[in-house]
């Protein structure tokens, strides 16, 4: 396990270094309605709740990667539900059988019964009612039978949002952008990238500070808190380096004759674009820059011909689609 609990702290164990997930020995801490600890067991405190969660879970003979990622969920939504005596607004997107919503709505009910639930999926599956049908005390619950891009959510609303890796998406970087969209300023996003590896790429363009678990190469749990959200800036400084190149091989295509030389520079240009989108690991980037470095070269390769004026045309056309 990846995953430990030691003098009444849970650690996760990375690679390199240890890092505290949750703290139940640090009283002044918790602001919440649910104790620490209880004399004799007279009431039910967080330890209960982890504990009783975690050994259903062994019950159903789970895998230890299952179980290691439900508790590492149930330790986030927990860590965050101590930090405040408020009740919590959470959105799960991409509920399907109900494992998820029934660790979270357990959670929450216990917590603060007046939290809201939001559980989005694109259909009701009869395993997410019986899940959820098993969950003792519930918080204020919805379900959102409903295509992701056409949902109607309030906006800066969330104090969580929970996007499950299973949702298929050819356009991760909206997805994300999507999500945080709901979020409140102090809200934070969690991703799960379950062989999703356009997902995960885009949500570590998005946060350069953040939280990774990992459980293998392709499956992790990734946090990000909207206010150290870093997209922004970086989408600026991308977009105008990106414009301004565009417009510097625009010009060069219009050049009679070509300037062999000013063309390699700008050539090495697009190396660096390519380098970039491999190095932040943005997939879109680097193919789409790979793609006009192939065209630049055929364009200087072909000399005068009929072959270099279609590869002009090509080049124009792509390049134009890049600009809206």
């Amino acid at each position: 396990m990846r995953i430990i609990l030691e003098n009444q702290r849970f650690y996760w164990e990375g690679v390199r270094e240890r890092t505290c997930l949750l703290n139940c020995s640090d009283l002044m801490s918790n602001k919440s309605s649910v104790p620490m600890h209880s004399l004799q067991g007279e009431v039910r405190t967080i330890l209960d709740i982890i504990g009783e969660l975690l050994e259903e879970e062994i019950q159903r003979k789970r895998s230890e990667e299952e179980i290691e990622q439900f508790l590492l969920l149930d330790l986030l939504l927990i860590r965050h539900l101590i930090s405040t005596s408020l009740p919590l607004k959470v959105l799960e997107i991409g509920c399907q059988d109900g494992e998820i919503s029934y660790q979270f709505a357990t959670i929450l009910g216990e917590f603060h019964k007046d939290s809201t639930f939001y559980c989005m999926s694109d259909q009701m599956e009869i395993e997410w009612l019986r899940r959820i049908g098993e969950v003792k005390v519930l918080p204020h619950l919805s379900f959102l039978a409903t295509d992701y891009e056409e949902a109607l959510l309030e906006k800066e609303a969330f104090d969580i949002v929970l996007l499950n890796g299973v949702i298929q998406s050819k356009e991760p970087c909206q997805m994300i952008e999507r999500a945080l969209s709901f979020l409140k300023e102090e809200g934070s996003l969690i991703v799960m990238s379950q062989e999703t590896p356009f997902l995960e790429s885009s949500f570590q363009l998005f946060f350069k500070k953040r939280e990774e678990y990992r459980f293998s190469p392709t499956k992790a749990v990734l946090v990000g808190k909207k206010k150290n959200l870093d997209w922004q800036k970086k989408t600026e400084e991308g977009l105008e380096k990106k414009s301004q190149l565009i417009q510097k091989i625009k010009a060069e295509l219009e050049r009679n004759p070509l300037d062999d030389k000013g063309w390699n520079h700008l050539i090495k240009e697009a190396d660096h674009m390519i380098d970039q989108g491999m190095e932040e690991r943005n997939l879109e980037q680097k193919e789409q820059w790979l793609f006009i470095k192939e065209q630049m070269l055929d364009y200087l390769l072909y000399g005068e011909s009929q072959e270099r004026q279609e590869c002009k045309e090509t080049l124009k056309n792509y390049l134009k689609g890049l600009e809206r």
